[in-house]
Protein backbone atom coordinates (compact mmCIF):
# COMPACT_ATOMS: atom_id res chain seq x y z
CA UNK A 1 0.00 0.00 0.00
CA UNK A 2 3.14 2.12 0.04
CA UNK A 3 3.01 4.87 -2.55
CA UNK A 4 -0.77 5.24 -2.86
CA UNK A 5 -1.43 8.93 -3.41
CA UNK A 6 -5.19 8.94 -2.89
CA UNK A 7 -7.71 7.18 -0.68
CA UNK A 8 -9.17 5.60 -3.81
CA UNK A 9 -5.79 4.18 -4.88
CA UNK A 10 -5.20 2.92 -1.35
CA UNK A 11 -8.60 1.20 -1.23
CA UNK A 12 -8.08 -0.31 -4.70
CA UNK A 13 -4.69 -1.70 -3.69
CA UNK A 14 -6.16 -3.05 -0.45
CA UNK A 15 -9.01 -4.79 -2.28
CA UNK A 16 -6.57 -6.41 -4.71
CA UNK A 17 -4.26 -7.45 -1.87
CA UNK A 18 -7.09 -9.12 0.06
CA UNK A 19 -8.22 -11.02 -3.04
CA UNK A 20 -4.67 -12.11 -3.91
CA UNK A 21 -3.99 -13.29 -0.36
CA UNK A 22 -7.25 -15.21 -0.17
CA UNK A 23 -6.43 -16.87 -3.50
CA UNK A 24 -2.91 -17.77 -2.34
CA UNK A 25 -4.32 -19.35 0.82
CA UNK A 26 -6.68 -21.45 -1.31
CA UNK A 27 -3.92 -22.58 -3.69
CA UNK A 28 -0.97 -23.04 -1.31
CA UNK A 29 -2.19 -23.12 2.29
CA UNK A 30 1.05 -24.65 3.60
CA UNK A 31 3.51 -22.44 1.76
CA UNK A 32 5.53 -20.44 4.33
CA UNK A 33 5.22 -17.15 2.46
CA UNK A 34 1.47 -17.68 2.07
CA UNK A 35 1.17 -18.43 5.78
CA UNK A 36 2.93 -15.16 6.60
CA UNK A 37 0.64 -13.26 4.23
CA UNK A 38 -2.34 -14.99 5.84
CA UNK A 39 -1.50 -13.17 9.09
CA UNK A 40 -2.69 -10.04 7.26
CA UNK A 41 -6.14 -11.61 6.83
CA UNK A 42 -6.22 -13.03 10.36
CA UNK A 43 -5.22 -9.67 11.80
CA UNK A 44 -7.91 -7.87 9.82
CA UNK A 45 -10.42 -10.37 11.23
CA UNK A 46 -9.09 -9.86 14.78
CA UNK A 47 -8.10 -13.53 15.04
CA UNK A 48 -4.70 -13.11 16.66
CA UNK A 49 -4.45 -16.75 17.73
CA UNK A 50 -4.81 -17.82 14.08
CA UNK A 51 -2.26 -15.20 13.06
CA UNK A 52 0.23 -16.53 15.59
CA UNK A 53 -0.39 -20.15 14.59
CA UNK A 54 0.12 -19.34 10.90
CA UNK A 55 3.26 -17.37 11.68
CA UNK A 56 4.84 -20.07 13.81
CA UNK A 57 3.99 -22.72 11.20
CA UNK A 58 5.63 -20.58 8.51
CA UNK A 59 8.79 -20.25 10.59
CA UNK A 60 8.88 -23.99 11.28
CA UNK A 61 8.55 -24.77 7.57
CA UNK A 62 10.98 -22.05 6.48
CA UNK A 63 13.45 -22.25 9.37
CA UNK A 64 16.45 -22.37 7.00
CA UNK A 65 15.18 -19.75 4.56
CA UNK A 66 16.43 -16.27 5.51
CA UNK A 67 13.78 -14.42 3.52
CA UNK A 68 10.98 -16.37 5.20
CA UNK A 69 12.48 -15.69 8.63
CA UNK A 70 12.83 -11.98 7.87
CA UNK A 71 9.30 -11.77 6.46
CA UNK A 72 7.97 -13.48 9.58
CA UNK A 73 9.81 -11.00 11.78
CA UNK A 74 8.53 -8.00 9.84
CA UNK A 75 5.04 -8.97 8.75
CA UNK A 76 3.99 -11.30 11.49
CA UNK A 77 5.51 -9.64 14.52
CA UNK A 78 3.13 -6.70 14.26
CA UNK A 79 0.07 -8.95 14.03
CA UNK A 80 0.70 -11.64 16.64
CA UNK A 81 2.19 -11.66 20.15
CA UNK A 82 5.47 -13.41 19.32
CA UNK A 83 7.72 -10.98 21.21
CA UNK A 84 11.42 -11.74 21.30
CA UNK A 85 10.96 -14.79 19.06
CA UNK A 86 10.61 -12.40 16.12
CA UNK A 87 13.96 -10.80 17.01
CA UNK A 88 15.54 -14.26 16.95
CA UNK A 89 14.01 -14.94 13.53
CA UNK A 90 15.38 -11.68 12.13
CA UNK A 91 18.83 -12.33 13.58
CA UNK A 92 18.80 -15.85 12.12
CA UNK A 93 17.96 -14.36 8.71
CA UNK A 94 21.07 -12.18 8.95
CA UNK A 95 23.16 -15.21 9.91
CA UNK A 96 21.99 -17.13 6.84
CA UNK A 97 22.55 -14.30 4.38
CA UNK A 98 26.06 -12.88 4.14
CA UNK A 99 24.78 -9.99 1.98
CA UNK A 100 21.41 -9.22 3.55
CA UNK A 101 19.14 -6.77 1.72
CA UNK A 102 18.28 -3.53 3.54
CA UNK A 103 14.73 -4.69 4.22
CA UNK A 104 16.12 -7.24 6.72
CA UNK A 105 16.78 -4.21 8.92
CA UNK A 106 13.09 -3.33 8.65
CA UNK A 107 12.32 -6.84 9.88
CA UNK A 108 14.69 -6.57 12.83
CA UNK A 109 13.49 -3.07 13.70
CA UNK A 110 9.82 -4.05 13.61
CA UNK A 111 10.43 -7.17 15.70
CA UNK A 112 12.44 -5.16 18.22
CA UNK A 113 9.83 -2.40 18.39
CA UNK A 114 7.04 -4.82 19.28
CA UNK A 115 9.28 -6.62 21.77
CA UNK A 116 9.90 -3.16 23.33
CA UNK A 117 13.64 -3.30 22.72
CA UNK A 118 13.72 0.30 21.59
CA UNK A 119 17.51 0.61 21.51
CA UNK A 120 17.78 -2.29 19.04
CA UNK A 121 14.81 -0.98 17.07
CA UNK A 122 16.39 2.48 16.82
CA UNK A 123 19.65 1.04 15.50
CA UNK A 124 17.90 -1.15 12.92
CA UNK A 125 15.49 1.57 11.77
CA UNK A 126 18.54 3.71 11.02
CA UNK A 127 19.61 1.12 8.43
CA UNK A 128 16.16 0.28 7.05
CA UNK A 129 14.57 1.66 3.86
CA UNK A 130 12.50 4.83 4.15
CA UNK A 131 8.90 3.67 4.08
CA UNK A 132 5.84 5.26 5.65
CA UNK A 133 5.14 2.47 8.16
CA UNK A 134 8.80 2.30 9.14
CA UNK A 135 9.03 6.06 9.63
CA UNK A 136 6.08 6.24 12.02
CA UNK A 137 7.25 3.21 13.98
CA UNK A 138 10.72 4.76 14.08
CA UNK A 139 9.06 7.91 15.40
CA UNK A 140 7.32 5.87 18.11
CA UNK A 141 10.63 4.17 18.93
CA UNK A 142 12.34 7.54 19.29
CA UNK A 143 9.53 8.71 21.56
CA UNK A 144 10.02 5.59 23.67
CA UNK A 145 13.67 6.57 24.04
CA UNK A 146 12.78 10.16 24.95
CA UNK A 147 14.10 11.59 21.65
CA UNK A 148 11.01 13.66 21.05
CA UNK A 149 12.33 16.14 18.48
CA UNK A 150 13.63 13.32 16.30
CA UNK A 151 10.32 11.52 16.83
CA UNK A 152 8.36 14.60 15.75
CA UNK A 153 10.45 15.02 12.59
CA UNK A 154 9.99 11.36 11.63
CA UNK A 155 6.27 11.49 12.32
CA UNK A 156 5.87 14.58 10.14
CA UNK A 157 7.71 12.82 7.30
CA UNK A 158 5.53 9.73 7.68
CA UNK A 159 2.28 11.70 7.72
CA UNK A 160 3.35 13.58 4.59
CA UNK A 161 3.44 10.23 2.75
CA UNK A 162 -0.14 9.28 3.65
CA UNK A 163 -2.95 9.93 1.18
CA UNK A 164 -5.04 12.90 2.28
CA UNK A 165 -7.70 11.76 4.74
CA UNK A 166 -5.93 8.53 5.72
CA UNK A 167 -4.58 8.25 9.26
CA UNK A 168 -1.90 6.00 10.70
CA UNK A 169 -4.65 4.17 12.61
CA UNK A 170 -6.49 3.57 9.31
CA UNK A 171 -3.33 2.21 7.71
CA UNK A 172 -2.56 -0.07 10.65
CA UNK A 173 -6.09 -1.51 10.74
CA UNK A 174 -6.14 -2.04 6.97
CA UNK A 175 -2.83 -3.90 7.21
CA UNK A 176 -4.18 -6.24 9.88
CA UNK A 177 -2.13 -4.76 12.71
CA UNK A 178 -4.93 -5.05 15.26
CA UNK A 179 -3.48 -6.89 18.28
CA UNK A 180 -4.88 -4.64 21.05
CA UNK A 181 -1.75 -4.27 23.23
CA UNK A 182 0.32 -3.41 20.16
CA UNK A 183 -2.24 -0.90 18.91
CA UNK A 184 -2.35 0.71 22.36
CA UNK A 185 1.44 0.93 22.60
CA UNK A 186 1.90 2.46 19.15
CA UNK A 187 -0.94 4.91 19.79
CA UNK A 188 0.42 5.94 23.19
CA UNK A 189 3.92 6.57 21.84
CA UNK A 190 2.67 8.56 18.85
CA UNK A 191 0.35 10.56 21.12
CA UNK A 192 3.33 11.32 23.36
CA UNK A 193 4.96 13.08 20.41
CA UNK A 194 1.92 15.29 19.88
CA UNK A 195 1.69 16.22 23.56
CA UNK A 196 5.29 17.39 23.63
CA UNK A 197 4.90 19.85 20.75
Amino acid sequence: MEGAQTIEAFEDHLTRRIAATERAVQLSPNDPETLIQATFLHGRAGDHAAAEAALRKAVALGRNNPDILAQAAWGGARRAPVGADAIAWARRAFEFNSLPPPWYNAALATAAFYAEDYALAEEAYGKAPLMTELMYRHAATSAGLGKLQKAADLLDRAKAQLPEGLTIADLEAADGNTFPPYVARLTELLDRIGHER
